[in-house]
């Protein structure tokens, strides 16, 4: 069978992981009156400090930080309505993290024509360019799925009809890169005899680079007696360690979220226990398990995140996939690295770890061992879990993290994210 042109090999390292087990019902308890925070919107505020924080990381003027902030807000949710404005046409849509503020939509047909009504659906009409490609995002995300089917059954020890690809056992990521207008896979050891062998089943145009592999990541410290995100999460006292998301609720029970290929069941920090994971999700667009909180229990959970020291920032809303704008500036915040930041540059990662994996989010942030389950955030919002990246040392012009959107995590979860008062 005839197969599509568009992939991209990338080297990666290895890993290997162990799933963990499910976890028992817990029991209820009466918690407070906490509010959970609500999906962010084109119209939801910003304020000066998020100008100024801004400003100082990228190293530009207070003006362009506004603008780029203006252009992220009037980005939330635009995605979806130009794939119903260009259903055959649409190829992807992004903000310009380099250069000039600004927001390109490609398409396959009819861009310049198109730009008019791109315009009147942007609140900031003079920011948009609209550019031709090749490929439809449809037409890329087919592939995407075509290569999947084949991985799982790789990973399956089925190679019937893809016995070239035999040696690489399924284990290589996949992720669909719209700047680029192509179907990336990231493969640990990308030899001749594999680009080819990619090639004649997926197509010729194929790019081999050299790099670190990607891979999820399970190696802050004391801050009892409160949970929130961006701490040392431990599965016995001293033990090994992931990092904390965001703080949950569901009924009157209270969790702390975190990467389910984290292992065991106990969960501590600062050497002492606070809960056990109760239900975890490491498929499809989720890699991610919420921990009850015992009670009673001296633990506190605060709807905020550990950013710095000085930073202990409070969460208000959280943002769904779809609504989420490639190039949009995140944080990630976890106990190995700290607080890192970067672009997010592809909404199409399928990170091999997670079972028949998509829709998982790229970005520029460095992460090492032990920054898995740690936050993402933009300002005042919760956009996802962190799930994996480069295994290479921090600072690195090519790190990268990938991390799964929190609204997908929430509803595999059954909770709500706790908003800060």
């Amino acid at each position: 069978m005839a197969r599509s042109k568009f992939v991209v090999v990338l080297l990666l390292a290895a890993l290997t992981l162990l799933p963990m087990s499910a976890s028992a019902a817990e029991p209820d308890w009466p918690g407070a009156d906490l509010s959970v925070t609500t999906e962010i919107t084109p119209e939801t505020p910003y304020t000066s400090q998020d100008v100024s924080d801004r400003a100082a990381h990228l190293g530009v003027s207070l003006e362009e930080a506004d603008l780029r902030l203006q252009l992220e807000r009037a980005s939330v949710g635009l995605e979806p309505k130009l794939i119903e404005a260009f259903p055959e046409t649409f190829g992807g849509v992004w903000l310009e993290a380099e250069g000039a503020p600004g927001l390109t939509v490609a398409l396959t047909d009819g861009a310049e024509a198109a730009l008019p009504l791109v315009q009147s659906m942007f609140a900031v009409p003079d920011a948009v360019y609209t550019i031709t490609v090749e490929h439809s995002l449809a037409d890329l995300l087919a592939l995407q799925e075509e290569i999947l089917a084949d991985r799982t059954a790789l990973q399956a020890g089925e190679a019937a009809g893809i016995h070239e690809l035999a040696t690489t056992a399924g284990n290589y990521d996949l992720d669909v890169d719209v700047q680029r207008n192509t179907v990336v896979v990231h493969l640990e050891d990308p030899t001749d005899a594999l680009a080819s062998a990619f090639a004649e089943l997926y197509g010729s145009s194929m790019l081999v680079v050299e790099g670190d592999r990607a891979s999820p990541h399970c190696t802050r410290a004391d801050c009892r007696y409160t949970l929130r995100g961006g701490l040392r999460v431990e599965n016995s006292a001293g033990g090994t360690d992931c990092s904390s998301g965001f703080t949950a609720v569901s009924g009157s029970n209270y969790y702390l979220l975190s990467a389910a290929h984290c292992t065991g069941t106990a969960r501590y920090q600062g050497g002492e226990r606070y809960g056990t994971v109760t239900l975890e999700e490491q498929e499809g667009y989720v890699d991610a398990e919420r921990h009850y909180r015992s009670w009673p229990s001296p633990w506190y959970v605060s709807a905020s995140i550990f950013v710095e020291s000085n930073d202990i920032r409070p969460v208000y809303y959280h943002i769904s996939w779809a609504s989420t704008m490639t190039n949009t500036y995140v944080g990630k915040s976890g106990e190995e690295t700290g607080t890192t930041r970067g672009h997010i540059t592809s909404k199409h990662y399928a990170p091999w770890w997670v079972t028949n994996s998509s829709r998982f989010l790229k970005a520029g942030y460095c992460t090492e061992g032990g920054d898995s389950g740690g936050s993402v955030f933009n300002t005042n919002t919760a956009y996802g879990i962190n799930s994996g990246g480069l295994l290479t040392q921090c600072p690195n012009s090519n790190a990268y993290g990938i991390f799964g959107n929190i609204g997908y995590a929430k509803d595999a979860l059954g909770v709500s994210i706790l908003a800060s008062p």
